[in-house]
């Protein structure tokens, strides 16, 4: 009975052997698996992530500030007419708020102005040349960025005074007429406006100008006046006596 039951353990623990040396053999096998499939595909794909990481973070470039990236606004003139007799001009304008405008006349930086908080800024006096000026600015911050030129405005300046004569009447003189002939002369072909005691008369193509005018017993002042494009202007004064006309006697 004892020889049975030792035989019986001796077969329980060699059965218990072999399934523990299956079972390690089969741990060995899987962990081999898992060694193969961790070199041949989980490490070189780890490695290329990691590799593709790299020059990602490298190309990325650095964010800048938003005040760095957002382009200035070019300024705006505010010029209201084109032409104009002053030897002299003060732009006005809008551009960003705290910032400067750079003023270039013909390319040539001539004035620096303040941008107010409001957006507004004005210049100094800027000295024009004879004929046409060609203005634009620049909007530049505190760090010395510069906008873009703005859109270019061109002034013309012109001294030169337009040409008149009167004919007629002659200064001084004495007529009888309630009403006399006011002629004369100017530029031909210059756009000159004439007008006679603040009224505007018709100026033919080749300059001359005519218009009858009423008189008043005694002393009469007629102005004669002739304006150019941009402001210029010559002006004749006439005094002309309207006599008083004679009373009949009974």
């Amino acid at each position: 009975m004892k020889k049975y039951k030792y035989q019986q353990r001796s077969y329980l623990a060699r059965r218990l052997e072999r399934r523990g040396r299956k079972r390690f053999l089969l741990t060995i096998i899987i962990l081999v698996i898992f060694i193969y499939l961790f070199l041949s595909w989980v490490l070189p794909n780890l490695i290329s992530s990691l590799t593709f990481l790299n020059k990602y973070k490298d190309s990325t470039p650095v964010q800048k500030p938003v005040s760095e990236t957002i382009a200035l606004t070019p300024p705006i003139f505010s010029i209201p007419f084109e032409a104009t007799s002053s030897a002299q001009i003060i732009i006005k304008g809008y551009s960003t708020p705290q910032t400067r405008v750079e003023i270039y006349l013909d390319e040539t930086l001539v004035e620096t102005a303040d941008v107010k908080t409001d957006g507004s800024f004005i210049s100094g006096p800027i000295d024009l040349n004879l004929g046409n000026n060609n203005f634009f600015g620049k909007t530049i911050d505190e760090r010395g960025t510069k906008s873009l030129p703005s859109k270019g405005v061109k002034v013309f300046y012109s001294n030169e005074k337009p040409k008149l004569e009167v004919r007629e009447p002659q200064d001084n003189q004495a007529v009888k007429d309630k009403s006399i002939t006011v002629s004369g002369s100017t530029d031909a072909g210059k756009d000159i406006e004439v007008t006679i005691n603040s009224t505007r008369v018709i100026v033919s193509s080749d300059g001359n100008f005519s218009k009858s005018i009423e008189l008043t017993e005694g002393e009469n002042e007629i102005k004669v006046k002739a304006q150019s494009s941009v402001g210029n202007f010559t002006e004749i004064i006439r005094k002309i006596i309207l006599e008083p006309t004679p009373t009949s006697s009974s």
